[in-house]
């Protein structure tokens, strides 16, 4: 796959609302935590970040957006809307785990990372999980796992990042030793789309061309709790 230099990059699969655009070294971005609400943000989003630019869609290369693990709704907001402009501009559509993205953005700039865990909340008691080599190559399947699972072959991480670093390192405090605990790196921002969509335009291997969201559990159903009357019959 050659470079790509105009790129839109959508994400709303990790409580958040984001939308980066990137034509040649210039860069656009718009990010807001908000985890509803997300359709009625991500197009004025788009169009201000391609406004910025003046960046005309059939100038784009192609839209990427990431494909989860993350929240349902947000990641068919996402996905749908990503397909919708690849279709209509006649452009390639190209997608990203959101764990790989959180990797990628947590190894930038570092050399002293070879191994890296990313632990993303899927608002429950366990977690999503994959380790990454020192490229943001994935070493393992991404899995949900529990709290035991996580912390397993914590001895062979330099780094635990993740929306779910901070929370993972408060419940599993006894199975973490002082050296494990420095790794925790808590931060991630969805503004890293820069760091993000830079990496990816000049390396675009790390992108997939089947793109579909990765669920990794079923949704969450609820029961109405209405009750309904009963007619009684002759």
């Amino acid at each position: 796959m050659k470079k790509l230099e105009n790129i839109i990059l959508i994400d709303t699969s990790l409580g958040a609302c984001s939308a980066a655009a990137f034509k040649g070294d210039a860069c656009a971005v718009r990010s807001e935590m908000k985890a509803h609400g997300q359709s009625e943000l991500l197009v004025p989003m788009m169009q201000e970040v391609m406004a910025e630019l003046s960046l005309e869609y059939k100038a784009l290369d192609a839209v990427i957006v990431t494909m989860g693990p993350g929240a349902f709704t947000g990641l068919r907001i996402g996905l749908s809307s990503a397909r919708a402009l690849a279709l209509s501009a006649d452009i390639a559509l190209y997608g990203m785990s959101s764990l790989q993205a959180m990797a990628l953005s947590a190894l930038d700039g570092r050399k002293d990372v070879e191994r890296l865990r990313v632990l993303i909340d899927p608002r429950r008691d366990d977690y999503y999980m994959q380790d990454f080599d020192c490229k943001g190559m994935p070493l393992n399947e991404a899995q949900l796992v529990d709290g035991h699972a996580a912390c397993q072959d914590l001895d062979a991480l330099d780094m635990i990042c993740g929306d779910a670093a901070e929370r993972f390192s408060q419940r599993e405090l006894e199975n973490l030793s002082s050296n494990s605990m420095q790794k925790i790196n808590y931060g991630f921002n969805s503004a890293d789309l820069l760091c993000i969509g830079s990496i990816i335009k000049m390396h675009p291997e790390y992108l997939s061309d089947q793109v579909e969201p990765i669920y990794l559990r079923g949704a969450d159903i609820s029961q109405s709790k209405k009750t309904y009357r009963t007619l009684a019959s002759d």
